[in-house]
């Protein structure tokens, strides 16, 4: 994990409120190769590098994908295309930190091996990722620019709005005309082994015609929807069930609500660590659903692979588009370490460049996100909703419900909940705010040496539950989980710790109701895909209830 450790903040140096997007840009020329890997946290040394000069860059609209023209489509195919396979004009060395799998290293660098700054579980995931699509999208535009000469001050990124369309994402037009998304190749009845797909032109030059297809996603031409009845196993059926309702409009009003640490994760990832619920429910099931199935998941099932997919940017358009719809106070990058955090990225000519998070909060200001034209039943009033979110402060009550500490192992584990007068007090508080309160449970875990993905179910007073039981049992009411993190292999410090937050959800949740008919409570902890044999140790420190208002 990170070697520097961030320092207890006061709440009042913690909190600012602040609006995220606005502003104008130009781009500089495409440049030379430069066989840079684009890192300065390397343990076997750190390449030359320099700050990066925010200017005059121009205004990038990222719209959904779903709304992309067909000339748009081909202006990102055409690109991506480029960094993944050069041209004969301009060839792209397999080695330069401009090609595309280069540039996919950064993220699994950043988001799994140890040695590097590590940005997931904690306030760093949202800044780093933003940057991390504002460079690409930098270099992507320069080489529609200066390799197809077509203007890149026009381009942006989609995003995937899976809030509205929960398949693998296609274009209006396409879908009108009856053709399968991009996703699975641009145009497949004119690839051909003889002529290729030199048929398909942007500035009069042929390019990619697989730019954005990748073959180790789950979904398929012939299922490309987010359907609980295309999945065989009875555990991706529940999987995908989950999904969607972390997905849906009323999943994240409800995460707009919650105060930052909750929402985008802790403020440290050294020894006190924790995910934000947006990374916890959309990203990580976002990740799942498109490269979990077979083997060891490659790609967008695990985070070591998952930038070489191009959905990848897409996925991480939408989790920024939200986090930009976040209106709560924020962290303030000028009075807290937040802001002096810094990392490289690339810049147009594959030279390393040193951003702080200060200035991926204030500076990257070209960006807007243009609302879908087309959005689901629902999505309009997440939309009011969010913009009408209050910008105060949240305030919030908890109260510990476990006992003494415990490990959970590969087998379920039950614990005797503690359910006195306090903690029924706070139930009933909760119930009566039925329209402007959230519910968590807060847990806290020692350290996980476990590196490959785990997820955990819990369930209230069902003591024989086990990984058979279905999440549709009226007992289910939540889950745990993490993707994979080579990172974590080398913690035994037991006084490390890591906070999962579980979304109950509004005064009706299930735990809600089953407390009001139960003078006891007890929490069974199920760990699912674990097998007996696998070196799986959870410590539990502690189990807090939460109710944010």
């Amino acid at each position: 994990m990170n070697k520097n450790p961030i320092g207890t903040l006061d709440r009042r140096q913690f909190l600012f409120g602040t609006s995220l997007f606005a502003g104008t840009l130009g781009i500089p020329l495409f440049g030379a190769e430069v066989p840079q890997d684009g890192h300065n946290h390397s343990p076997n040394g750190v390449p030359q590098s320099h700050p990066f000069q925010f200017g005059n860059e121009p205004q990038r609209l990222r719209k959904s994908f779903y709304d992309f023209s067909d000339e748009e489509v081909r202006h990102l195919c055409a690109a991506v295309g480029y960094m993944r396979n050069g041209s004969k004009e301009k060839p792209l060395s397999v080695g330069s930190s401009l090609q595309w799998d280069q540039y996919a290293q950064m993220h699994a660098h950043h988001c799994t091996e140890s040695g590097y700054d590590q940005v997931h579980w904690s306030w760093f995931f949202l800044p780093w990722h933003r940057a991390y699509l504002f460079f690409l999208e930098r270099i992507l535009a320069d080489i529609l620019t200066n390799v197809y000469g077509v203007d890149g001050s026009k381009f942006a990124l989609p995003y995937w709005d899976w809030i509205s369309h929960k398949d693998i994402p296609n274009t209006k037009e396409r879908a009108d005309r009856g053709r399968p998304s991009p996703f699975f190749g641009y145009d497949l009845t004119l690839e051909n082994m003889v002529s290729g797909d030199d048929g398909l032109l942007v500035g009069g030059k042929p390019f990619d015609n697989l730019a954005l297809w990748d073959g180790y996603r789950g979904p398929t031409i012939e299922n490309p929807q987010m359907n609980p009845d295309s999945e065989k196993a009875q555990d991706s059926k529940d999987h995908i069930s989950e999904t969607i309702q972390y997905m849906s409009p009323q999943s994240i009003e409800l995460m707009l609500l919650l105060d930052f640490q909750d929402f985008a994760g802790r403020a440290t990832i050294s020894r006190d660590d924790g995910q934000g619920v947006l990374e916890h429910y959309p990203h990580n099931n976002g990740h799942d659903w498109v490269g979990s199935r077979y083997g060891k998941n490659r790609d967008m099932g695990t985070l070591r692979y998952a930038a070489l997919d191009p959905l990848f940017f897409m996925h991480h358009g939408n989790i920024d588009r939200i986090w930009s719809l976040y209106k709560r106070p924020q962290p303030d990058p000028d009075k807290t370490p937040w802001g002096k955090q810094s990392y490289t990225f690339l810049d147009l000519d594959g030279s390393s460049v040193v951003v702080t998070v200060k200035e991926i909060v204030k500076s990257i200001t070209n960006v807007q996100y243009v609302p879908p034209r087309t959005p689901s039943q629902g999505i309009v009033a997440f939309q009011v909703a969010a913009e009408k979110s209050p910008g105060s402060a949240v305030s919030e009550i908890k109260e510990s419900l476990a006992g003494e500490p415990t490990t959970l192992h590969s087998s379920p584990l039950t614990l005797n909940v503690n359910f006195g007068p306090r903690v029924k007090g706070l139930i009933n508080t909760a119930q009566t705010k039925t329209n402007s309160s959230v519910s968590l449970l807060e847990i806290t875990t020692g350290p996980i040496p476990f590196p490959g993905k785990f997820s955990v179910r819990i369930f209230a007073n069902l003591t024989n539950a086990n990984s058979k039981t279905s999440i549709s049992d009226d007992h289910y009411i939540g889950s745990f989980r993490a993707l994979d993190s080579e990172a974590r292999m080398n913690e035994k410090d037991e006084s490390i710790s890591h906070t999962f937050p579980v979304l109950l959800g509004a005064a009706n949740n299930k735990l809600y109701r089953i407390t009001q008919r139960a003078d006891s409570l007890k929490l069974t902890l199920v760990p699912v895909g674990i097998s007996e044999s696998a070196n799986f140790r959870i410590p539990i420190k502690d189990i807090k209830l939460k109710v944010v208002q």
